[in-house]
């Protein structure tokens, strides 16, 4: 996460970070907001109106990535993302 946490400005546009459990998602997009990157986790325990403002966000390049946990078939499916990463984080 460190590599990633340099690289990630400077790539192209918005992306994806895939994650395996809604604890993951936030708990990296925590991480990458430290350094003042803008990545959301993005979780079906969000209202609708949060996830689909998320979505915009992601489309305008408003945030650099969005969190979901496993994989996302709306965003791999949409359009061609910037970067996309899958991270696992240990087990608590």
């Amino acid at each position: 996460m460190a590599w990633l946490t340099e690289q990630l400005p400077a790539l192209p546009g918005s992306g994806i970070i895939y994650t395996l459990t809604v604890r993951d998602a936030e708990l990296v997009a925590k991480w990458f907001q430290e350094p003042g990157i803008k990545v959301r986790a993005y979780t079906g325990q969000m209202e609708t109106e949060e996830r689909e403002e998320l979505e915009r966000a992601l489309i305008g390049n408003r945030v650099k990535a969005l969190e979901p946990p496993s994989r996302w078939e709306w965003a791999s499916t949409s359009r061609i993302w910037g970067s996309s990463f899958t991270i696992r984080l240990p087990d608590p």
